[in-house]
């Protein structure tokens, strides 16, 4: 089954007096603990205004039942190695659907 989902992050500077930019991804860990990269790194741009959204749209994903999906925000900079910044846990469930 698809879903259809979107993930809306906000990202701001570390240190509000210093431009940055960096590189940031999504990973979706299933409820059996399978992990998927659901999209291609994307570009982090602080270096203009203090703060910058980046909007997922998923046209699906993966659901092979019901549990805690578990949606992973990582970032990094040329300096820096990949770091989990946020875990968003949703959880699934499944409701019967009346046959009247």
């Amino acid at each position: 089954m698809l879903a259809n989902f979107e993930l809306v992050t906000l990202w701001m500077r570390s240190n509000l007096e210093v431009p940055e930019r960096g590189r940031g991804r999504l990973r979706i860990v299933l409820p059996e603990g399978q992990e998927v990269t659901f999209l291609q790194e994307f570009e982090v741009d602080l270096t203009q205004y203090l703060r910058f959204r980046v909007r997922f749209r998923l046209p699906g994903f993966p659901t092979g039942g019901p549990g805690v999906y578990r949606f992973k925000v990582d970032g990094k900079t040329d300096t820096s190695e990949w770091t989990e910044m946020f875990e968003l846990p949703i959880r699934v469930v499944f409701q019967p659907q009346n046959s009247d």
